[in-house]
């Protein structure tokens, strides 16, 4: 008996211009540096007729894929880190519906994140972060299967260890600016963090979606 595929593999590429990254008009007090934020979502799915993806979307609002480690808004008394925008999004979703998805193999799909690390100018600064310990490790996607082929893939990225996994707006402005840490200050701990996560600004991530179809005999 010979093993053979019936679909072969499908691949939908999701490509997160994540980032939105960076801090949008953030502003430390005494020092005038300032990031600005961008984010652009496009999706690619490639059939062969078998088991076919559609359409992939983003969700709304705070799930719609740009990614953005901007404060949060939290209720904070006589902040020196401040942001005009107030707008941390770190969740998205894509909807991805399959047709003939009764051919899926497993009964369900992949998902793989893969991070394009650099800014443009700058290489290896998003893993720079992460050393760091100012945002947390790659999310792994989720997947929920909502039935009759239809899936769901989020990520949540994380703020890192350094911040005790608060958003900086919440761990900065918690004791003064010339208060002790870790052997230097608050404000002089921003001042050195803060110039790598605005180097962010430009880092891509690319979702990438499988579904391979059930293998039968001849």
């Amino acid at each position: 008996m010979k093993k053979k595929k019936l679909a072969g593999l499908i691949s939908s590429l999701a490509c997160i211009s994540l980032i939105g990254v960076g801090f949008a008009s953030w502003v430390i007090t005494g020092d005038d540096s300032k990031t600005s934020e961008n984010g652009t979502i496009t999706a690619e799915a490639i059939t062969d007729g078998s088991v076919t993806i559609g359409t992939m979307t983003w969700g709304q609002g705070k799930n719609d894929g740009n990614i953005k480690f901007d404060a949060n808004g939290a209720a904070v008394t006589q902040p020196w880190l401040t942001s005009d925008t107030k707008g941390e999004d770190l969740t998205a979703v894509l909807t991805v519906p399959v047709e003939n998805f009764d051919n899926l193999e497993g009964g369900t799909i992949t998902a793989e994140l893969k991070v394009n690390d650099s800014n443009g100018v700058d290489n290896g600064v998003y893993k720079k972060a992460q050393d760091a310990k100012l945002i947390g490790a790659n999310p792994t996607p989720k997947i929920t299967n909502n039935g009759n082929g239809n899936f769901e893939v989020s990520l949540t990225f994380t703020w890192g260890e350094h911040f005790g996994g608060l958003n900086p707006y919440e761990f900065y402005n918690a004791k003064g600016p010339t208060v002790a840490l870790a052997g230097s200050t608050y404000k002089a701990d921003a001042l050195k963090n803060m110039p790598l996560i605005q180097k962010l600004n430009g880092v891509t991530f690319t979702l990438v979606i499988k579904a391979t179809a059930k293998t039968t005999t001849a």
